[in-house]
């Protein structure tokens, strides 16, 4: 706890809250770095908030991941490179946001100009075995995100992309079964673009 000064001036005691922390540090970085564009892009859409509370961390991470490459695309090949690197994470919450980040970015055409398809489809397929339900359906919906960032790939990776979309209707560990919906949201925004 730490302690702050009340309206009346008398000191309270209020909890920290790590959330918070962590999103203002992020906005911090963002900020130094030369990333006011991504930082207001957040604030208008609410995507800072939505960041601060475990119902909106999914929506706000994938908020991010679209500033992110709307306005500081050369720096996404070192955000995806750390990113990458905790998809082996033994804390879901980590595998959780980086796949939704990953996921959203193939939303995106700027992986295109940074060669980062192939490597972006290479890890999400990697991770269709997560033990995390919420990984495997974000694994999904990044497959299918292809269809909008990348719509000229779709046929190339047909066959892995299928495989995938396919191997998600039949999840079983899922007791929601929200692997399999997201699965059959996705099939057709890619069968649409296949022969």
């Amino acid at each position: 706890a730490c302690v702050c000064w009340g309206p009346s001036g008398i000191p309270r005691r209020i909890r920290a809250c790590p959330c918070s922390s962590a999103v203002e540090a992020l906005q911090a970085m963002l900020l130094r770095g030369g990333s006011e564009d991504v930082v207001q892009r957040m604030e208008l859409e609410g995507g800072w908030q939505l960041l601060r509370t475990s119902a909106g961390h999914e929506e706000g991470v994938a908020r991010l991941a679209s500033a992110m490459a709307k306005f500081a695309g050369p720096r996404l090949p070192l955000v995806m490179a750390a990113l990458v690197g905790t998809q082996g994470s033994t804390y879901e919450i980590q595998r959780v946001t980086s796949t939704g980040f990953l996921a959203e970015l193939l939303n995106s055409n700027v992986v295109n100009d940074l060669t980062l398809l192939e490597s972006l489809l290479d890890n999400l397929v990697a991770r269709q075995k997560d033990p995390c339900a919420s990984v495997r359906r974000l694994v999904l919906r990044g497959l299918a995100n292809i269809a909008s960032g990348s719509p000229d790939k779709v046929q190339a990776h047909g066959p892995q992309l299928l495989t995938a979309v396919l191997s998600g209707l039949d999840d079983r560990d899922d007791p929601h079964n929200l692997v399999a919906l997201e699965a059959m949201v996705g099939l057709p925004r890619l069968l649409d673009l296949m022969e």
